[in-house]
């Protein structure tokens, strides 16, 4: 007779894709009334519409099967992507769950593939205990609001100090993060900007990939299928990156930013704060390195500069010569006159709505028109 392969015979895999095909599908109006509960805290609610689902990420991450990550590792990032959608999942948008569910589920499945994707082959065990390392940093990152410490990952996960070693071994192998003090490399962007610019200028809303708690008070930037997208990076560069890059996926309040602009005012200190650089850096941070070339601005070490070589500018037309600023595709942007001691910052989400844009030039008049404004108010005190 032919062998029956029962509960105790299949793999704990096999078992978990059994009962999540037995886990009943929801309707629309299951849905929409789940989101209505969530949206007031219901966690009951919020594991029912995640239990639902569950198969749509084994489909999604089926997709990806053989790039660099073992199915079960792909499901686990999937399954991450899941929870952020049922928490942002608007019940009244007129669209499914799964077709929102769908992007975040995507999106979280190609960061790890990003993030743990490698050429150089480490031992199968490795791997996973790679992947659950991620997963308990991600975690923890929303628990704290900050990078945690690997001391702090170790811990959560119950690793010894040989396996934390380990692992430390893995992630220099990897190339995907070093110690925050290690001789022979640094730390990764985000959590170097914490530790020696966030943190030591109080910029507490400054940071990059916001936890999700934050996502309410995030302004959308985009739209998929209907749905806003906040605490996203917009730039496709950045996030290949993983969301942290040195031109793009910074997030902050207009608060935190008129902060750093009265640090970079002070010549790299707050009144009554510490020093953190010297005047002699920030002006070379400051002075024009690129001139000015008909249709493009003059360029600092990072920052645009004046004359910004445009008939319509987003400095106007008062602020100082020395004057220097940064402007973001969504519709930020930041202007520091160092003569009049003034910086204007102005946030918009511009890029939120794509049928609703008008022209850059549009924008431009307007930060522009802000600029100027700011700057007479202040000559005629």
């Amino acid at each position: 007779m032919p062998h029956t392969r029962t509960r105790r015979d299949r793999s704990p895999f096999d078992c978990y894709l059994t009962e999540i095909n037995q886990t009943p599908l929801l309707t629309a109006d299951e849905e929409q009334e789940l989101a209505r509960r969530i949206a007031q805290g219901d966690a009951v609610a919020r594991d029912r519409l995640i239990r639902a689902n569950l198969r749509l990420v084994v489909a999604v991450a089926r997709t990806y099967a053989g790039k660099c990550l073992p199915l079960e590792d792909l499901i686990a990032e999937g399954n991450l992507g899941l929870v952020r959608a049922a928490e942002g999942f608007d019940a009244d948008a007129g669209t499914r769950f799964s077709t929102y569910a769908t992007y975040w589920v995507k999106q979280s499945i190609r960061s790890a593939l990003r993030r743990d994707g490698s050429t150089v082959r480490l031992p199968h065990h490795m791997c996973g205990l790679l992947t659950k390392w991620h997963q308990a940093a991600n975690v923890l990152r929303r628990e704290l609001g900050r990078p945690p410490s690997e001391e702090e990952i170790a811990e959560r996960l119950g690793l010894s100090d040989k396996r934390l070693r380990a692992v430390r071994k893995a992630l220099r192998v990897r190339g995907s993060g070093q110690l925050p003090d290690a001789p022979d490399g640094g730390a990764p962007l985000d959590q170097f900007a914490a530790r020696e610019i966030f943190a030591p200028l109080g910029l507490r809303d400054m940071m990059f990939r916001p936890p999700r708690r934050l996502i309410p008070r995030i302004a959308p930037t985009g739209v998929w299928r209907g749905h806003p997208v906040a605490g996203v990076v917009n730039d496709q560069n950045a996030a290949i990156l993983g969301g942290v890059a040195g031109h793009a996926g910074l997030f902050s309040t207009a608060a935190d930013l008129a902060r750093f602009a009265q640090f970079m005012l002070g010549q790299g200190a707050l009144r009554n704060g510490p020093r953190l650089l010297k005047a002699e850096t920030v002006r070379t941070f400051t002075a024009i390195a690129v001139p000015a070339r008909r249709g493009s601005s003059a360029r600092t070490l990072g920052w645009e500069a004046l004359p910004t070589g445009e008939e319509v500018s987003s400095a106007g037309t008062l602020l100082g010569s020395r004057s220097y600023g940064h402007t973001g595709w969504t519709g930020t942007s930041l202007w520091i006159d160092p003569d009049r001691g003034l910086f204007v910052v102005l946030l918009t989400n511009r890029a939120y709505a794509p049928r609703s844009r008008t022209s850059f030039g549009v924008l431009k008049e307007v930060r522009g028109r802000v600029a100027d404004a700011a700057a007479r108010a202040l000559d005629e005190r």
